[in-house]
């Protein structure tokens, strides 16, 4: 007797870029290569200087507009408004912006691997932080460093 294969017919799937799966498969490969991209780990903060929103615009071209927890809170979604694009775009190209929270645990996200971002005035921008931990939770206030300045007292959202 010869062996008989049985062929199951093909499931009908759905690859469509609006197709739930798929969604779920992107929102999945995100939330990894965000984890990846940064950890929360407790460093000592030396030689910054804490300035005021109106120094912060007027250094780096930017206004800090949500610092929020996000995807059941494993990330930090961190927004600010291009105000100069000049000034702005040293944030992609060198000084890579950094989260503190109230217990000292350091956020960063390596800019490098989301490829040249190019700043245009009135933008808003938005740089998603591994929460590694849940270190920044709902409610606290965090402090972020963008190279030697430090903007403190940012509420976080949920």
């Amino acid at each position: 007797m010869q062996p008989v294969s049985i062929v199951a017919p093909p499931e009908i799937v759905d690859d469509s870029p609006k197709s739930p799966r798929r969604r779920r498969l992107v929102a999945l490969a995100v939330v990894v290569a965000v984890f990846a991209a940064g950890a929360a780990v407790a460093l000592p903060r030396d030689s910054v200087r804490t300035v005021s929103e109106a120094e912060l615009a007027a250094e780096l071209g930017i206004e800090i507009k949500l610092a929020a927890v996000s995807a059941g809170g494993g990330l930090v979604d961190f927004r600010f408004k291009i105000l100069d694009a000049a000034k702005a775009q040293i944030i992609f190209d060198e000084l890579y912006p950094s989260i503190i929270s109230s217990g000292g645990a350091v956020l960063t996200s390596d800019l490098r691997q989301h490829g040249r971002t190019i700043c245009r005035t009135g933008e808003t921008q938005f740089i998603l932080f591994a929460n590694s931990g849940t270190a920044v939770r709902e409610g606290e206030t965090i402090s972020v460093e963008i190279g030697d300045v430090r903007i403190e007292n940012i509420a976080v959202q949920g």
